[in-house]
């Protein structure tokens, strides 16, 4: 009987539409918005040959080129081995150099091409239409507000629990740069 009864229960959640399931739960509805949001960048950004991970990388150093891998990874918040491969795709691509520091030979540079410069003014305008276009509707007030509410979202993360914030100074901590 109790077997039955699990089963039951198994075939009723299976069935329910997950968008139902989680429709209360905000990691979700952040996580699940956040990825239409780089697919859509992704499929705007495609016909150039970039990838939205070397999104990230790029506009760092589109900012401020010629740094450390090391900084970068932490600018970008990723974990080394997925800097690693990004910017290996990156070089096969022809976007970036990657050279030993004249003062420590273990360092390496990361410097952009003047392919990976010129990108900046032909990707630029489409992750400001991936910005727009989920906005479509919001007021400046509203706009402002929903960041306002997503700072404060991350803020209580951090207070509540400091070991899952980015490191400071990464671009997912900043407010001061467009998202995406």
């Amino acid at each position: 009987m109790k077997k039955a009864k699990s089963q039951s229960i198994a075939a009723d959640v299976s069935a329910v539409d997950p968008d139902f399931v989680f429709a209360s739960s905000t990691g979700y509805q952040i996580r699940k918005a956040q990825r239409m949001q780089e697919r859509f960048l992704q499929d705007l950004i495609a016909p150039h040959d970039i990838q939205v991970g070397m999104w990230y990388f790029l506009r760092v150093l589109w900012i401020e080129d010629e740094i450390t891998q090391r900084e970068l990874s932490r600018r970008v918040g990723a974990s080394d081995p997925t800097t690693l491969e990004q910017l290996k795709k990156m070089q096969k691509r022809g976007l970036i150099r990657r050279l030993k520091s004249k003062t420590d030979r273990r360092e390496l540079r990361v410097v952009l091409t003047q392919e990976g410069r010129a990108l900046e003014n032909v990707l630029l305008k489409y992750v400001s239409e991936s910005n727009r276009v989920p906005l479509r509707g919001f007021s400046k007030a509203d706009i402002e507000r929903f960041h306002d509410y997503l700072h404060r979202f991350r803020e209580n993360i951090r207070a509540a629990h400091p070991a899952s914030a980015p490191k400071a100074g990464s671009l997912k901590t900043s407010r001061k740069i467009k998202a995406t």
